[in-house]
């Protein structure tokens, strides 16, 4: 008779059914695409499997899959709808391997539109600074050649100038007095008296 009793609550034990698992969020206001919203549950009997499905119907079996994770460890799912989910009302549906699904209450989801924004990539500049040492000398400044429109500029303002400021008249030489011309008297050369020896006087 024990033996029958012990078997008896053996067989209760097996057969009896798990618990469901157990949606823990109490808030679904808010939900919008491209932002992310977490789920929780708790009672699990092993990784669930969670539908996204949409309509309004009062059976949600019946409602429009639209999105399903399979095989989730833990007690927590980070979920981030997309832009391609429209605005409309939605359910999560959550299930194990043990248990019938259960059903989070109906939330409305909301459709943000994405704006793009064009950004022009620009090519990196890169500068170099180099600094003298001590002992190098410093390097002589030249002024910049004038360009050839800046050196038209540079003779008409040096004509304008010239004509406001004309500088005055360079003062002519004086003639010099002209001495009489001097003629030169050459004189004869007195003329040498060759003697000549004949012989001993």
């Amino acid at each position: 008779m024990l033996c029958f009793n012990v078997a008896l609550l053996y067989f209760f034990v097996l057969c009896r059914p798990a618990a469901a698992v157990n949606i823990t969020n109490t808030n679904f206001n808010g939900i919008q695409t491209g932002s992310p919203f977490t789920i929780t549950w708790t009672n699990n009997a092993g990784p669930v499997t969670i539908l996204l499905r949409m309509g309004t119907n009062s059976d949600p079996e019946k409602d429009i899959a639209k999105a399903i994770w399979v095989d989730l460890p833990g007690t927590s799912f980070g979920w981030v709808p997309g832009p391609i989910l429209q605005t409309g009302q939605y359910v999560l549906q959550l299930a194990d391997s043990a248990v019938q699904p259960v059903f989070s209450p109906p939330f409305q989801l909301t459709n943000v539109p994405v704006t793009t924004v064009r950004l022009s990539r620009s090519k990196p500049v890169l500068f170099l600074l180099t600094l003298p040492s001590r002992h190098q000398a410093r390097p002589h400044l030249q002024h910049p050649r004038p360009r050839p429109k800046e050196a038209h500029q540079h003779q008409y303002h040096n004509l304008q100038r010239q004509t406001r400021h004309p500088h005055p008249p360079l003062p002519l030489p004086r003639p010099q007095p002209q001495q009489p011309h001097q003629t030169q008297t050459t004189q004869p050369a007195a003329k040498h008296k060759v003697a000549h020896h004949l012989g001993p006087e």
